[in-house]
């Protein structure tokens, strides 16, 4: 009787520790669940607004710089082309920054972020309006007061307080993962050592919670590998800040030096030079031309920096610029380099062929650079199925039905300290010279803004593959697009 007694009593006390450690896990391992929703949640509400305030730089920036080539230009024609531009990149930062404002901000931030609004509202008000309504009367003279006595005193302040908050911001966020991460670690080594022992005493009930903790487990990778992904779209985003304040930089200093040396070489050529063949009059012209080259550069910049289609855009056939691409460059490929088609499927786009032949020419051109000595060039298109890639512009994963257009060359290969930095403008691995670093940059350019994709595949000494992913211009792949096919 006294040995059943203590049985039972063993029994029922090892049912209640098995009961009470299953439940501590239980518990644990809802509060892991739940802190994994919150690493989740700190960084979907702390890098949206980062993005925004990039997204306001870059649009201040490219109003600036179209201001700045509009003063300089002074051409009718520039002001009917991106004054609008130039409104629309305004109203968007209003957009951008009462999304910004709509979202709950820590004190600190807020206060901060109600100065940067005042600077950015008197930045508008007192200089980017004026100047915009100075080059819609064509009054460059204004402009270029207001940009001495306005734009560039308060672009020091109002740039300071950018670069605060973006830094607070970033503090911020690390603090609130860092703690989250705490919350989850305790959590998740609580609900182990529970889960551990509850399986000594209950292994049946236990095993349904350690396949819990497991499933919790692969969420915890997941939501890394999800911060992975949102870490480097903000890279992406940081960087395409970083090359709007360049562009605007690059801008400003170049119309200050086309101003002086367009306004003097002209005056001398035509008030001191009345044979335009002579040395000076030769001279002064090729003055002339190099500043229309560097006119150019900027035109350049500009075509990375436009986010809106182009107006040309209509439904084409890629095989018929791709052949006229090839045609027109055949001459400068070295009989050494044998150029090849291959058209397997031919899908109509949507796109402008004049940019359709840029991309083809400065891709056609890197893979003629690459390849020393004898060496081959393949332009391959055909209809693919792409499956969680990663885009090499705007570092995001995509899917779906694409028309490839391939560029392939057996040349020298690209390194892969170079491949996160191959459309970054200014870029080049060419000699001294021989490239601008800008032909990458307007195919990232021209690619982004059709809603296309870029993937790159490269072998240091073998050669380098471009796939360029175009959306279809019509609903279905492989549909007939009638008389609005553009040949």
């Amino acid at each position: 009787m006294m040995l059943r007694s203590i049985s039972r009593r063993l029994t029922l006390l090892v049912a209640l520790l098995s009961s009470l450690l299953l439940l501590v896990g239980v518990i644990g391992l809802a509060g892991v669940h739940q802190a994994n929703d919150s690493l989740k949640r700190v960084y979907e509400q702390r890098t949206v607004p980062m993005w925004k305030l990039a997204e306001i730089q870059r649009l201040m920036q490219r109003t600036w710089l179209i201001i700045s080539i509009g003063r300089n230009i002074r051409t009718p024609e520039f002001t009917a082309v991106y004054l609008k531009d130039a409104e629309e990149s305004l109203s968007s930062v209003d957009r951008l920054l009462a999304e910004y404002f709509s979202t709950p901000l820590p004190p600190e931030e807020a206060a901060l972020a109600e100065e940067f609004r005042s600077d950015l509202q008197r930045f508008r008000e007192a200089g980017f309006i004026p100047a915009l309504t100075a080059l819609k009367s064509a009054d460059y003279d204004a402009i270029r007061k207001i940009e001495l006595d306005v734009m560039i005193p308060l672009s020091a302040r109002y740039r300071t307080h950018l670069h605060t908050l973006a830094r607070l911001q970033l503090d911020s966020a690390n603090a609130e993962y860092e703690k989250a991460l705490a919350r989850f670690n305790i959590l998740w080594q609580i609900s182990l050592l529970s889960m551990g022992a509850g399986l000594v005493f209950a292994a049946g009930l236990g095993g349904l919670l350690v396949r819990g903790i497991v499933r919790s487990g692969q969420q915890f990778e997941q939501s890394q590998k999800a911060k992975g992904e949102l870490e480097r779209q903000l890279q992406q985003s940081q960087k395409v800040q970083a090359l709007g304040q360049l562009t605007g930089g690059i801008a400003h200093d170049f119309n200050n030096m086309l101003t002086a040396i367009l306004g003097y070489a002209n005056l001398a050529l035509e008030r001191h030079v009345v044979d335009k063949h002579s040395k000076l009059g030769r001279y002064l012209a090729e003055i002339i031309a190099s500043s229309e080259r560097a006119r150019d550069l900027v035109r350049r910049l500009l075509i990375f920096a436009r986010s809106e289609p182009s107006d040309e855009a209509r439904l084409i056939a890629v095989d018929d610029v791709v052949r006229e691409a090839c045609s027109m460059l055949s001459q400068s490929i070295p009989s050494s380099i044998e150029l090849q088609i291959s058209i397997e499927d031919a899908e109509p786009i949507k796109m402008d062929p004049g940019e359709l032949n840029q991309v083809l020419v400065n891709l056609i051109i890197n893979a003629r650079d690459a390849i020393e000595g004898q060496g081959r060039i393949d332009m391959i298109l055909h209809r693919v199925e792409i499956t969680n890639q990663v885009c090499a512009l705007a570092q995001q994963r995509f899917s779906g039905m694409y028309l490839a257009l391939e560029v392939r060359d057996t040349g020298r290969g690209i390194l892969s300290q170079h491949m996160s930095r191959l459309f970054d403008p200014f870029f080049t691995t060419k000699d001294i010279g021989k490239g601008t670093g800008l032909g990458l940059s307007m195919v990232h350019g021209i690619m982004s803004r059709i809603g296309g994709h870029v993937l790159v595949r490269s072998t240091p000494g073998k050669g380098s593959c471009f796939q360029l992913l175009f959306p279809f211009g019509n609903t279905s792949p492989g549909a007939s697009s009638g008389g609005s096919l553009s040949r």
